[in-house]
């Protein structure tokens, strides 16, 4: 048998496994050779197949055909509930047939369900063990299709004569939330316990033990140890040798260690795990521990555990009036939140403020009281968080009796308890994304008018015991605006609610970094505006990134000090970030956890205690502006000040910076005369910060956060930014096989001229070279000197990027990929599963990102299909490096190929650096194609060449880069690492199109618009002679090359009026401005599309050798004479028109 493990959030390893070498052991069970027999049922066919098991005929389970993707298959449906306490569910039951599973003699099973439950709802699976019938099993509803779960278990009993007052007479109980319980096989898979041992499946790992509370795998620069206990559940003793590594988080390993232990029968045994951590860097390690029985050659059994190194300082809890660092710690429905293990995290990350009371189940007084005398010993606040009672649907009228009795208990708990301080509840969240039907199925009138109710008693209330505003926040529950439905219904209540009643606004923004944040927010204060309600505080309540993934990890921890100091600098008062305990981690679902196993930390929880300890006693003061001081794009600085008890000034100051792109930067910060300068990285190591002189530092800032902080009696609002020290701008666009400019700034902030030397070097996949390479200068005090370099690009006629240009056909059914494949061509027009047709939709996407809303309509569904196809050419066989990313399923062709999907799980758009494959291209012309399915919310593609997806991975460097160095005194004080894009070879055909259609398949050089429109009447008061979009005029351009020594220029222009004097004018010039062709071609009108068409052959000898430079120009006479031109480039300035050369094929 051949098994794969991985962890699940019980610290438990759950099983892949692929059942072989199966032969018949009598007529109701199966068996192999290693010590491993079968139970098993099936059901897809009228007719149950019973090899071990029996299904339960009285809960009426019938036999159904259903339709799931467009593929008829059957299975076996129940609508009753086992259980009448829980009406909601829908459940069968099965009796095992096999004596060998009897009476807890094989406690080891294996448990493989096929099922399908098209609600929301899970998936239980209860079963009899040892410790009497236990849910064994959770697995997601809302399938879509037939799904496989896969639960262990290691204490099964399948008692005899026993009745349960569930499972009756029976031995396993799978049931369904809310909708109907559909499975099509269950296999039960049973293990020797005392000869014929299956070693890999009776071995795991117990739990983890460090001897402090709560056990959590964090530990300090110092001699360190914890236990990891294995666990033998099989029925003899067993002698194991064990190997135990650590390593960083780039791979190296820095602690190493073996040993031999004894495992007893039906026993956990520990293994002491010691190692010296004095020496090594805070942050994330991975642990490997890997355990082999004696007389085995590979290892038995391996566990991966996550592990943290953090600095020895105890962080205090935030004041009365301070930003507070919230955190969403768990569905607390499934995951408690008041263990020790929860504890110790919220003390180690400094946490201020829980989401909700660390309690389970409904309100309750005496729950209530034990869950803040939890928050008060631990110096913890919580938010209230309560859902009005949900009517089913949006007819059932509002249970206004159970809204009053709420009502009553919210205003004892805030008598008792409401307040901005230590151990006080300060804020309530009434409800949870009421905008999606999944969490409040009643309409948006029924929610307004219930937690208007709600919210009245508890102002009343807060006047009655005389809070001020601020100390209770009355808040809405957070709304996410997610996909077509959230949107709606988030814009209904912002028009509906009357927000006297509330004290602030909750939203929801998850997605990764400041953008999805900064989006949520902007589109949050937008829609306010739409609606005419006026600005309010607004207060993230539930915001994560799901990863899964070690780069996919580093986003999200970035993700925490990203969107935590962007909402104080939008004025929030508190931030919860989510999640601590997730179910299901391991999936796009789980990914949201910042924890696995409960025990061990991913690196988000160690970037959120970095920057607690770092800005704890902070406030917010400005947002500095890189671009406009210094040029660098997508770079945010935010300022704070420490503060006494007094809220005034103490001093330090703490300056937090960070790029949205993979770049790196030197940043100049004016402190003025300081102490205690110090750099922090994103888990709080020490960096090294260069000073100019004594009032100025750079600082290099990436796309990890990074903290700079200083002492001084300077106002915080006088510190600012410095233009960068060294600036290098590539002023001609680089072609393979041609040079390019480059100009170099050295600036000296300084009050003396100084002597440098600057050094230059370019890198990458293509030949690169900078000459001259180094230069010695004089730069003068307060001034700066400029040198010009030369970039020489070395040959190559190979595809450089993934394409920009798409033929896209919505809801086309993906089953009929195969055939199309096997064509090789794009075609004109697809079937949809429900028999129309889906035309192909051009598709131009410069930043390599598809919607497919716009091009679709409607709303998205899960798996509801778009097809994207396009030709990419290559001169022979090569690789082509890619990265994409979908939201939520993709799958990527290359001819008849498949060469990457993400179809068995979704990949949840996010990063594309979770999704790395290659595109084998042949010479000649290439189909490649892809497949987008959409999620509940969304329906997207993003996709990138080598450039993107070197860009992608944390900490990559751009795969083509120029790097330069400014070095004074033989100290370097500043550098630049920033990437070159190399312009793509134009595309070669075998011979020019003679069929228009044709050139749309082929990648235009660019696509024209609006912004590339000059319309003479725009200030005059006739707007029927302004501008009217891309009908009005609009057009695409394309240039090709061919064998017979020709290069064809094509322009297709989008006319609704065409009159005489339109015309298309092209003009080719060198780099020095002087005319090499110009042509005004004649063009052929399409009338019953609005387009005219125009072609263009240049001889290939007039532009071979040489870059050249394209001026295009197109006239629209709308019947009364010139009315407006589109134009690519700048007749009057060469040096801005797009420049390009032939390719230099090798």
């Amino acid at each position: 048998m051949n098994l794969i493990y991985f962890r699940t959030c019980r610290n438990h390893m759950l099983w892949l496994s692929a059942f072989i070498c199966i032969v018949a052991a009598g007529p109701s069970s199966l068996a192999d050779k290693s010590g491993v027999f079968i139970a098993e049922i099936r059901l897809d066919s009228e007719q149950p197949q019973e090899l071990g098991l029996k299904l339960d005929p009285s809960l009426n389970p019938k036999f159904v055909q259903l339709n799931l993707k467009g593929h008829e298959s059957g299975g076996w449906m129940s609508e009753t509930t086992a259980d009448r306490r829980k009406g909601w569910e829908r459940a069968m039951r099965f009796k095992i047939d096999d004596s060998r599973f009897f009476d807890g003699q094989c406690p080891a099973v294996d448990i493989e369900l096929e099922y399908h439950l098209p609600s929301w709802g899970g998936v239980r699976v209860c079963i009899d063990t040892a410790d009497g019938v236990k849910n064994v099993g959770n697995a997601w509803g809302n399938t879509g299709n037939w799904k496989t779960a896969r639960f262990r278990v290691d204490n099964a009993r399948f008692q005899r004569d026993v009745k349960d007052a569930v499972l009756g007479e029976f031995d396993i109980l799978i049931s369904g939330a809310n909708g109907p319980l559909h499975i099509r096989r269950l296999k039960i898979a049973g293990y020797e316990t005392k000869k014929n041992i299956h070693w890999p499946r009776m071995l795991k790992i117990d739990r983890l033990e460090t001897g402090k509370e709560g056990d959590v795998l964090v530990f300090q620069q110092k001699p360190s140890d914890f236990k990891a206990y294995v666990a033998n559940v099989a029925w003899i003793d067993v002698p194991v040798s064990y190997k135990f590594s650590i390593f960083d988080w780039n791979g190296r390993t820095v602690h190493h260690a073996e040993g031999e232990i004894l495992l007893s029968d039906r026993d956990s045994t520990p293994v002491n795990l010691s190692f010296e951590s004095q020496e090594w860097l805070l942050g994330p390690y991975e642990g490997l521990l890997n355990l082999t029985v004696h007389g085995t050659n590979a290892p038995t059994l391996e566990r991966r555990m996550r592990m943290g190194i953090v600095s020895d300082t105890e962080l205090q809890k935030a004041r009365t009036g301070e930003f507070m660092y919230g955190l969403d710690q768990a569905n607390q429905s499934i995951y408690a939140g008041d263990t020790a293990t929860a504890f110790a995290y919220y003390r180690l990350m400094g946490v201020d403020l829980l989401r909700a009371l660390p309690m389970r189940g409904g309100l309750e007084i005496e729950k209530v009281d034990s869950a803040m005398e939890h928050l008060r010993r631990e110096k913890l606040r919580a938010s209230l968080f309560v859902d009005p009672p949900r009517p089913r649907t949006a007819q059932e009228p509002l249970n206004y009796k159970a809204l009053k009795k709420q009502a009553g208990m919210l205003a004892t708990i805030i008598r008792k308890y409401a307040g901005r301080g230590q151990g006080q509840i300060p804020f309530v969240e009434l409800g949870n994304e009421p905008d999606l039907p999944g969490f409040w199925p009643g309409s948006i009138d029924q929610y307004v008018e219930s937690m208007n109710l709600l919210a009245d008693v508890l102002q009343l209330t807060k006047r009655a015991v005389g809070l001020e505003k601020d100390d209770l926040t009355i808040m809405n529950g957070g709304l996410s605006f997610a996909g077509t439905t959230g949107d709606l219904r988030s814009r209904e209540f912002l028009r509906k609610a009357d927000f006297s009643k509330l004290d602030a606004i909750a939203y929801h923004g998850h997605g990764p970094g400041i953008k999805a944040e900064r989006t949520c927010f902007e589109r949050l204060q937008s829609a306010l505006a739409e609606t005419g309600k006026p600005a309010m505080t607004a207060v993230e309540t539930e915001s994560g990134f799901s990863a899964n993934s070690n780069a996919g990890l580093m986003i999200q921890a970035r993700t925490v000090v990203e969107k935590m100091t962007y909402a104080q600098s939008v004025g929030s008062p508190a931030f919860m970030f989510f999640r601590l305990f997730m179910e299901g981690v391991g999936t796009n679902e789980g990914g949201y956890g910042m924890t696995e196993s409960f025990v061990e930390p991913r690196p988000s929880v160690l970037s959120y205690r970095a920057m607690v300890e770092r800005l704890r006693h902070h406030r917010y003061v400005t947002s500095l502006d890189a671009e406009a001081v210094c040029g660098f794009q997508n770079v945010n600085v935010f300022l704070f000040e420490e503060i006494d008890d007094d809220r005034s000034p103490a001093g330090r100051k703490t300056l937090v910076a960070f790029s949205e792109v993979p770049a790196t930067y030197e940043l100049g910060v004016v402190t003025g005369e300081a102490e205690d300068i110090m750099s922090h990285d994103l888990f709080g190591n020490r960096k090294s910060v260069a000073t100019v002189e004594s009032t100025m530092v750079v600082l290099t800032v990436g796309i990890d956060p990074v903290y700079l902080t200083w002492t001084n009696n300077m106002p915080a609002e006088d510190v600012d930014l410095l233009p960068p020290l060294l600036d290098v701008a590539v002023i001609d666009s680089p072609l393979p096989g041609h040079e390019g400019q480059l100009h170099v700034i050295a600036r000296n902030p300084t009050s003396e001229s100084v002597d440098a030397t600057i050094k230059l070097n370019a890198a990458g996949a293509l030949p690169l070279e900078i000459k001259p390479s180094e230069f010695c200068v004089t730069i003068p005090a307060r001034g700066q000197e400029k040198i010009t370099a030369v970039l020489h690009v070395g040959d190559y006629d190979k595809p450089l990027r993934l394409l920009r240009y798409w033929t896209v056909f919505p809801d086309a059914d993906p089953a009929q990929l195969p055939e199309v494949l096997m064509t090789g061509t794009v075609p004109l027009e697809l079937k949809c599963k429900d028999g129309s047709t889906s035309t192909g939709q051009q598709v131009w996407t410069p930043d390599g990102k598809i919607l497919m809303l716009p091009l679709a309509g409607g709303i998205p569904k899960n798996h509801r299909p778009s097809i994207g196809f396009a030709y990419i050419y290559s001169p022979g066989d090569m690789i082509l490096q890619a990265a994409a990313s979908a939201d939520w399923w993709m799958t990527w062709y290359v001819n008849d190929k498949q060469v990457y999907t993400t179809e068995p799980l979704g990949n949840n758009h996010g990063s594309m650096a979770d999704h790395r494959f290659d595109l084998p291209l042949r010479a000649g012309r290439n189909l490649l194609v892809f497949h987008c399915g959409s999620g509940t919310h969304g329906w997207e593609i993003q996709f990138g060449g080598p450039q993107q997806r070197a860009l992608a991975i944390p900490g990559g460097k751009p795969l083509e880069n120029i790097s330069a160095a400014l070095t004074v005194n033989q100290s370097q004080c500043a550098s630049i690492l920033q990437p070159v894009i190399i312009e793509q070879p134009i595309a070669r055909l075998d011979n020019i199109p003679d069929d228009f259609a044709m050139w749309q398949y082929v990648e235009p050089l660019t696509v024209l618009g609006a912004d590339a429109v000059e319309n003479l009447f725009i200030k005059e008061p006739d707007s029927s002679r302004w501008y009217k979009g891309h009908k009005d005029l609009s057009a695409k351009f394309w240039l090709v090359e061919t064998q017979g020594m020709e290069v064809a220029a094509f322009v297709e222009v989008v006319d609704d009026l065409h009159y005489p004097g339109d015309g298309v004018r092209l003009l080719f010039r060198d780099d020095l401005g002087q005319l090499i062709v110009e042509g005004r071609p004649e063009g052929l009108r399409d009338m019953a599309n609005g387009i005219t068409r125009y072609l263009y052959k240049i001889d290939q000898g007039l532009l071979d050798n040489k870059p050249f430079r394209i001026f295009l120009e197109i006239e629209d006479d709308d019947g009364f004479g010139l009315k407006q031109v589109l134009k690519m480039g700048n007749l009057g300035e060469p040096k801005k028109c797009m420049r390009q050369a032939l390719t230099k094929f090798l």
